[in-house]
């Protein structure tokens, strides 16, 4: 009966490790790390190395907007 739950809880450690992988790789799908630029309307420029989104990059912001 040990040798069966010992099987069991390792399989739970293993599930428990995907799910956090597959939480992480979730999460940082929605951002994007590296040096990257933008500019508001009134032309004022925004500079970020970590960058949040809610749904896809915007076309705006982008590593060539920095110079």
């Amino acid at each position: 009966m040990n040798i069966m739950f010992a099987w069991v809880l390792h399989q739970r450690r293993q599930m428990n490790k995907l799910f956090l992988v597959l939480a992480l790789l979730f999460a940082l799908s929605a951002c994007s790390i590296g040096p990257k630029c933008t500019y508001t309307q009134e032309g004022t420029k925004i500079s970020s190395w970590f960058w949040i989104f809610s749904g896809e990059q915007p076309d705006d912001i982008s590593k060539n907007n920095c110079n």
